[in-house]
């Protein structure tokens, strides 16, 4: 329970703040899209194949994306014979490799809260998947509220490590 809301609670406050501080403006009924007469119609089995093919082909690459920073990951490794200048390059790449260098370089409180926050981060590989899912992603808005989630993970993961939750 205590790592579910060490997860989940940053992302709920962070939610919480950023719907106070940035209060969306009510669109105006104005500018309703007139429909069209002369649409087309469109077929079950077309819109079907359409969406299986445009979801296999991002799944296909966002695979590709962890099968390539994966193998990135262990050729750090060999070059730095995992080394301490392995471990700063190579946690922020790949989510998984990230948390396993972690678990092995730290303590048990010191481990939660890096597991904790390279989980809110997620990494440049997920950051490649999402442009892949999103492609007009605007990377600096990205990683900054990245970051926002990363310090707030870190408090609630100190707090709850300070309270002896995990």
């Amino acid at each position: 329970a205590a790592f579910i809301a060490a997860v989940y609670l940053p992302v709920v406050i962070l939610t919480g703040l950023n719907f106070m501080i940035f209060k969306r403006k009510p669109k105006s009924n104005k500018s309703q899209v007139k429909k069209d007469k002369n649409t087309e119609k469109l077929r079950f089995v077309d819109v079907f194949c359409d969406s299986v093919t445009f979801a296999s082909e991002k799944s296909l690459i966002i695979g590709c994306f962890i099968i390539m920073f994966m193998i990135i990951s262990c050729v750090l490794n060999e070059a730095f014979n995992g080394n301490l200048v392995y471990s700063i390059i190579a946690v922020p790449l790949e989510i998984t490799n990230g948390m396993i260098i972690i678990d092995s370089l730290f303590d048990s409180s010191i481990k939660y809260i890096g597991i904790l926050v390279l989980n809110a981060f997620g990494g440049i590989c997920v950051l490649m998947q999402s442009l892949v899912l999103c492609p007009n992603l605007n990377i600096k808005k990205y990683i900054y509220q990245k970051l926002e989630l990363c310090a707030i993970t870190a408090l609630t993961a100190m707090l709850l490590v300070y309270v002896k939750l995990f």
